[in-house]
This record gives C-alpha cells, structure tokens and sequence, in this order.
C-alpha cells in the first residue's frame, strides 16, 4: 500500500471488492446521524474490506489490501474506478479528519492484538465517527453520529480508540490515502493507511540516490578520457 500511495496517486485503477478481511463482518450496529439534513438512521455490519486492484499499472495489478468506508450515504460496488489520493488531497490542507484518521489508525494498529473481526468492525465504527461528527470531539453515544446496538465490547474497543485521538497526544506514524470514486458513481470512497518510512530509510534512499550520482560522473569522466 505504501508504494501505492508514493507512485500510484495520479493512475486511474478499477478495485474489485473480496468481501470482509476478516470473514465474517461484526453486526448489526445501527449507525445514526442527525444533522439538520439529510439525517440517517440504518442498521449496517461492519469491518474492513478486502480490495483487489485489478488494472493499475505494475506494480499495483493483482494487489489485494484492506480499505475501510468512509461514506455512510452509499454503498460499495464491486469492479468500479478508482483514482487514489492522499490524505490532503482528498479532504483538504488542515483538514482535521486527515490527522485525526492517521492518529487513529497510529494508535489502533499498535495496539490490535489479533487478526479479527472484533477489532475490524470496532476500527470501522470509529473511521465513520471521524467523518461523519460534526463536533469532532468523539464518541459513538453522543452529538450528531451515534452508534447502538450490536455489540457493545466493540463499541467500547472504538470509543477507547476515540479517546486516544481526543486525548491527540499519540504519535502518528501512519499515513492516510483515500481512493476517490470517479465522477457520477454511487460507490463509497476507500479510506487505507500505510506506515510513514523510518528517518533511516530517508537516509539510505539520499545516500543511494548520492552513490547513483557519484557512479554516473565517474562513467562520464571516464568516456571523457
């Protein structure tokens, strides 16, 4: 996904839905939002998706991924365009839901103790209360998006979540891309995170391209002579 996000962002790709990453998907949660309009109430699973890309140039062709939705108004279509952005692109400079999502997903992907649904479905519950709250201080029982029913221990995994990105101390050390619908579609956008490079592998990659660079004018000095 990393080299997806550094070489892929301007390509046009057609993703094609697997179903749930973790089969099966944890429900029915009962997602709500309540703004003055349009307002939503509707009973969902929820977790994260597997996506396969199936027509991006090498070496994104035949990669699968997790992504995660971030629309609660529509729903996923299988084998649809895509163009991938980042973060920035996508929702804004400054934009909070660009830092708030990579402090998220910094804190949950450290702290996710097994591969399951549990944890798919409460990470997927807490990407939907990013996006959709309006008061942007979090939580999935109060202000315009709420979530009831379904499990509660998932809930409360989300919320804990949640509280570390109120808290907004926790390093974040992944970084957002969002795979933006083309024009007139009725899919979701695709939310998915990919770890920010050490220090040291931007110094390997400046000490590389410095050796690349030495190798090139000793070649030339050389036909010189």
């Amino acid at each position: 996904m990393a080299a997806l996000l550094c070489a892929q962002a301007a390509a046009a790709h057609t993703l094609r839905y697997d179903g749930p990453m973790y089969a099966p998907y944890s429900g029915a949660f009962t997602i709500n939002d309540n703004p003055p309009a349009p307002s939503i109430s509707r009973t969902v699973s929820a977790g994260g998706f597997k996506m396969t890309d199936t027509s991006g140039p090498a070496p994104a062709a035949g990669t699968s991924f997790m992504a995660w939705c971030v629309d609660i108004y529509g729903t996923l279509t299988s084998s649809t365009a895509y163009t991938l952005k980042t973060g920035e692109q996508f929702y804004g400079v400054g934009s909070s839901n660009v830092t708030s999502l990579e402090r998220l997903a910094s804190y949950a992907f450290d702290h996710w103790t097994g591969a399951d649904n549990v944890a798919s479905a409460a990470f997927q519950l807490a990407v939907w209360e990013v996006v959709t709250e309006s008061a942007k201080t979090y939580s999935l029982s109060s202000d315009n998006f709420t979530v009831t029913g379904g499990d509660m221990g998932t809930r409360n995994l989300a919320d804990s979540w949640l509280a570390q990105v109120n808290a907004g101390t926790y390093a974040i050390d992944q970084t957002l891309g969002v795979w933006q619908k083309g024009a007139g579609s009725t899919t979701q956008n695709l939310a998915v995170f990919a770890p920010i490079p050490e220090p040291q592998t931007y110094t390997m990659l400046i000490a590389g391209l410095g050796l690349m660079a030495f190798v090139a004018r000793r070649r030339r000095q050389n036909l010189a002579a």
